[in-house]
């Protein structure tokens, strides 16, 4: 360590010795001028030494100069070397002002190295590209002329970088609330934030507006909770306590009521919580829209749509009850021709019949149409799928259709892919009404001439139903085509919409409603599917539909159980159409060969299937097994012999192919075929009930409406039940408690009680006595679930109106035997046969009657002839039939009219006589009928309607007299003529 260094600490400790000696001096009582004497010693001393040190000090610094020269022009190169700032020196001495020096900082500033710049003019640097920031110093020489120019660079890109990407951040911040602001106002939002510590609330310019608040003092929170309508204020605090309190998002939807106008706006509102860790400051940002609005015309198209709604439901009840009131009539239409058709009729009189009941089923598959549709647009058809046998399907569906087909000269046949399971799940009700839809189309536009009545067409057709399993994508495919009319491509682009046809033509030449390609589209899509169409015109059309294939636990098809390898078919058969028919079904069956000559070489007889068209195959030297296909009804069909087997051709059924040749081939017996037809015949529409014992059962009717009760008794007469008629449900529940009634038909609908609330009295009387009555619904409500709430009532069964003579039959006789209803009525009737309550109607006589003929009248109170000409019979039974059913109408009609009159409902009497007018004109009372029409006309006037009362009884005492003169009624009037 240098002297200097340690100068101060010597004479620190120098001044703190003497101190400490003069002090002891004094202390120790040291004479006062020799202490003084001592101190100017020391201080002397000091002065001394100080300057001592002073020049040590001086020495030294000179000696560092002297010394060692080199240490300062080393620690200043250093200095500029090391510093990020580069440096460049030039000489301005020179008139160029070369540069003399560059350190390394200048080098990785500007990557130019020492020797490229040394020497070279300062303008060099120009044109490089980096950003520069140079600062420039002089130094003069002793005269103060510039010696040298000391330039400092420095590299800005870092900054300039920065600033740029700053500047470049604020115009996309102020875009981006340009934008914001420009959305905010075309779409009316209005923003606002609520500190939540200080329950200040911020609002922009247009919250103000929304609120109608004036913005001349600070808000707070209950200035927002006071803006609010009362009813809603609380579901509003809730749902943004809801979001502060779990710190999410904030939604809602409120009602306001506007500061200015009063008016009652819908706000929708939205928002945030934001928190700032470092303040602990909770914020709750959000936005306002205005959805009044958009609240009006929701709340106006709920109006619409339940207004659609009810529409829709009304349409749908329209339909449903007038299907109901013509399903009525039609129920005596058709049953009165089924029973007309039993009895002796000429051959004209049964084609007329014939006639008459083809165009009331027409009539009733219009109305299917229609109520299919009105189900289909309000969304009420539903579809209930099944384990279904799908070639039975289509199979009985052609079978319908077999007549008409023929009478068109259409042949129909089936090519049925033996791939699918023989079950599936399917709505079969669906799939046979689009078969129906299709091959009737498919046979009614096939391309042939109107035949002549009795006579067949020249002309041939066909139609050919095929399906087919595609296997890729799990799915079933049906087609129906035929060689009809065909259509060009703007007529299918017409087809599927409802009451339209591909030329306006078709309906005027084939009729129909246009709705049965609408309904059958609607039932494929339905099922998830799909339905095509192509057509040539004068070569046909083909509909394919394709749905998924749903399969059943059991996955079993039809060829699965036999083996036909070992066997030849010979397919004897030159009609082309059934040839290739036979041959898609054989061919399947995979067998050993299959050809249409006889092998010239035979081993094994009982190897070879013979096919023959109508005749059997004959060889006298051999005998072979035969199919042979009758074009012609015959009564020879089904298995004959262990060599011979009959199947009729329209159409030929595959199924029943495949059941011929396993039977011929030894792999099924006789049996099996038997056992078959039984069970289809069980199904059968015209089963035979000879097997009941009828006169052991009495069915319970209970029917209100007139004629209804007229055919259902000519009906159960004509198939031999004895039966006991009812108005109403009281009145059968009445006669059901005497126990004689084992079988019950009732209507569902009639007044008073109807058939629900007569199945449920009746159900819960029979839990108590432990039997069970038979109860089958009749019911003319063509209704979506009818059926279901039938069922779901406790009815064990129905029929629809009409009612059809063998759909009675087969209902009855199948429920009867199901049920044992036998050993029951047989009890009952054993029990009640002292008393005899029961008397049968004198309609119950169910022999033929022959027409007699009705004594001309003077008067002209009923026109008999004109009677006669209504219901289309001189029968006097159901003339005698009508006019007892009229009078029974009209006495209880005019019982309500005179209370109508006594309490001068004239509305009520309005009804009344519209319906008296037209019972009496379809009776023949033909002046009664006038007399109603007059006083429908004056309802209102109580005085004339009075007077045409007056007459009317008079009238109606004439008319009793001729009834009693001229036919074998007995009449009873409830009021005074």
């Amino acid at each position: 360590m240098k002297l200097t260094t340690k100068l101060p600490a010597i004479f620190f400790l120098f001044g703190v010795l003497m101190t400490g000696i003069v002090g002891g001096m004094i202390l120790k009582g040291v004479d006062t001028l020799q202490v003084t004497m001592l101190s100017v010693l020391v201080m002397l001393c000091s002065l001394m030494a100080f300057n001592i040190a002073r020049r040590i000090m001086v020495s030294e610094s000179q000696s560092l100069h002297s010394d060692d020269p080199l240490i300062l022009r080393d620690i200043q190169h250093h200095a500029i070397e090391t510093i990020t700032t580069g440096i460049v020196v030039t000489d301005a001495r020179q008139t160029n002002q070369p540069i003399i020096y560059v350190n390394k900082a200048f080098e990785t500033l500007s990557g130019l190295k020492a020797n490229d710049v040394i020497g070279r003019s300062i303008d060099v640097l120009h044109g490089e590209e980096y950003w520069p920031n140079v600062s420039a110093s002089i130094v003069s020489d002793e005269h103060g002329q510039p010696k040298f120019y000391i330039n400092s660079v420095e590299d800005n890109a870092a900054r300039i970088e920065a600033e740029l990407e700053l500047f470049s951040a604020k115009e996309t911040r102020d875009e981006l609330l340009r934008g914001m602001k420009l959305a905010s106002n075309a779409g009316g939002i209005c923003n606002w934030s609520l500190d939540i510590n200080s329950g200040e609330l911020t609002w922009d310019k247009a919250m103000f507006q929304l609120y109608g608040v004036s913005g001349d003092k600070p808000l707070t929170y209950e200035d927002w909770r006071t803006s609010i309508h009362p009813e809603d204020v609380e579901y509003a605090e809730k749902e943004v306590g809801a979001a502060l309190e779990a710190n999410t998002l904030f939604n809602a939807e409120f009602r306001i009521i506007h500061g200015f106008t009063g008016e009652v706006r819908w706000i929708k509102a939205a928002g945030d919580v934001y928190h700032n860790p470092s303040s602990e400051q909770y914020t709750l940002f959000g936005i306002n829209l205005d959805i009044t609005d958009e609240r009006i015309l929701q709340k106006k198209l709920e109006q619409e749509s339940k207004t659609a709604l009810q529409a829709s439901e009304a349409k749908s009840r329209f339909l449903a009850t007038m299907s109901h009131e013509i399903r009525t009539p039609m129920n005596g239409v058709i049953g009165m021709i089924d029973l007309l058709r039993e009895s002796e009729l000429t051959k004209e009189q049964l084609r007329m019949t014939t006639t008459i009941r083809d165009s009331s089923f027409s009539l009733l598959e219009i109305i299917n149409d229609v109520l299919d549709f009105s189900k289909i647009e309000s969304g009420q058809m539903a579809l209930e799928y099944r384990d279904t046998d799908l070639l039975s399907v289509i199979e009985k569906t052609l079978e319908v259709l077999s007549v008409t087909a023929q009478t068109k000269g259409v042949t129909l046949h089936i090519h049925h892919d033996f791939r699918l399971p023989k079950r599936i799940k399917l709505d079969s009700v669906r799939i046979r009404q689009v078969l129906l839809n299709l091959v009737g189309n498919a046979i009614k536009f096939s391309n042939t001439p109107d035949p002549i009545p009795y006579q067949k067409p020249s002309q041939k057709a066909s139609v050919i139903v095929s399906t087919e399993y595609i296997e890729d994508s799990a799915s079933l495919r049906i087609s129906v085509s035929d060689m009809g009319i065909g259509m060009t491509k703007s007529q299918i682009d017409k087809l599927f919409k409802p009451f339209t046809q591909a030329d306006n033509s078709t309906t005027r030449k084939f009729g129909g409603t246009g709705l049965g390609l609408s309904i059958t589209k609607s039932f494929v899509e339905m099922m998830k599917g799909q339905i095509s169409a192509t057509s040539q015109p004068d070569i046909g059309s083909e509909f394919t539909i394709t749905i998924p294939l749903h399969r059943c636990a059991t996955d079993d098809t039809l060829l699965g159980h036999y083996d036909f390898h070992e066997f030849t078919f010979v397919l004897m058969i030159e009609n082309e159409e059934i040839y290739q028919t036979c041959e898609h079904v054989l061919s399947q069956c995979l067998p050993k060969t299959m050809t249409r000559e006889m092998p010239t070489a035979i081993d094994n007889t009982d190897h070879i299937i013979i096919v023959t068209l109508n005749e059997p195959f004959k060889r006298h030297d051999q005998t072979f097994k035969n199919i042979v296909l009758d074009t012609e009804p015959s009564d020879l069909a089904g298995y004959l012999s262990s060599q011979l087997y009959f199947l009729g051709v329209k159409p030929l059924n595959p199924s029943e192919m495949i059941t011929a040749i396993s039977v011929l081939c030894g792999f099924e017996s006789p049996d099996y075929i038997n056992a078959e037809n039984a069970s289809v015949g069980s199904l059968a529409d015209d089963l035979e009930d000879n097997d009941i014992d009828k006169d052991g059962i009495v069915i319970l009717c209970a029917e209100d409406q007139p004629t209804n009760r007229l055919v259902l008794e000519r009906q159960l007469s004509n198939l031999g039940y004895r039966f006991e008629m009812t108005k109403n449900g009281v009145e059968a529940l009445n006669k059901w408690k005497s126990g004689r009634y084992p079988v019950v038909l009732t209507d569902c609908h009639m007044p008073e009680m109807d058939g629900f609330e007569l199945v449920e009295e009746i159900r819960a009387r029979e839990a108590e006595q432990h039997h069970k009555t038979l109860i089958i619904a009749v019911t003319a409500n063509a209704l979506l679930g009818e059926a279901d709430s039938c069922k779901q009532a406790g009815m064990d069964d129905y029929i629809t109106k009409p009612v059809e003579l063998k759909k009675l039959r087969t209902v009855l006789a199948t429920n009867i035997r199901n049920s044992g209803v036998n050993a029951v009525a047989a009890n009952a009737v054993a029990a009640t046969a002292e008393t005899d309550l029961f008397t049968e109607p004198s309609v119950n006589d169910s022999s033929s009657t022959p027409p007699l003929p009705i004594a001309p009248i003077e008067t002209n109170l009923i026109d008999f002839e004109h009677l006669r000409g209504v219901i289309g019979t001189d029968d006097k039974k159901m003339i005698e039939a009508v006019l007892s059913i009229f009078w029974e109408s009209l006495m209880s009609d005019l019982a309500l009219l005179d209370k109508a009159v006594a309490d001068k409902n004239d509305e009520q009497i309005g009804v009344l006589a519209h319906g008296i007018k037209g019972s009496a004109a379809s009776s023949g009372a033909l002046s009664l009928s006038e007399c109603f029409k007059e006083m429908e006309a004056c309802k209102s006037d109580l005085a004339r309607v009075t007077s045409i009362l007056a007459e009317v009884k008079v009238m109606i005492g004439g008319i009793e007299t001729v009834l009693i003169k001229e036919t074998d009624i007995t009449f009873h009037s409830d009021f005074e003529i």
